[in-house]
């Protein structure tokens, strides 16, 4: 099982998890199983979620490397972030509810998004650097 500080833990095992089965088959598990605590069993069918998020071949592969482990596997930080871009960058003719609607979020989620940018954004503007000081 993986336990360490959450964002150390979830960069470690992403990275564990790319050299096992590729970057595209872990943003696909992240998107699909995300959240979640995931029991790897030593032999996967293929009607497992895990085999359903990333294929049967890639889900062997997981198996035979960490069949008997849980995964705490992270939340899909890379749909929020493409989100946000599309919402920051939204071509000609789209909406708030288009880019709401095309990443599976509420319209409300993508403004939170837009307004905790924002924010952050300020933030790091208005704090001083440590060379003005004199």
């Amino acid at each position: 099982m993986f336990r360490r500080p959450p964002g150390e833990a979830a960069a470690e095992l992403q990275v564990q998890l790319a050299e096992i089965i590729g970057e595209a088959n872990v943003t696909r598990l992240i998107e699909q199983l995300g959240g979640t605590r995931t029991f790897v069993p030593k032999r996967i069918g293929v009607h497992h979620p895990i085999a359903h998020a990333i294929g049967a071949k890639a889900a062997s592969l997981l198996a035979d490397r960490l069949g008997g482990a849980t995964l705490d596997l992270p939340k899909a930080h890379y749909r929020r972030q493409r989100a946000l871009e599309t919402a920051l960058n939204m071509p000609e003719g789209m909406t708030i509810k288009d880019v709401a609607l095309s990443f599976d979020y509420t319209e409300r989620m993508i403004y939170k998004m837009l307004e905790k940018h924002r924010a952050d954004q300020k933030a790091a503007e208005d704090q001083m650097s440590l060379f003005d000081l004199k």
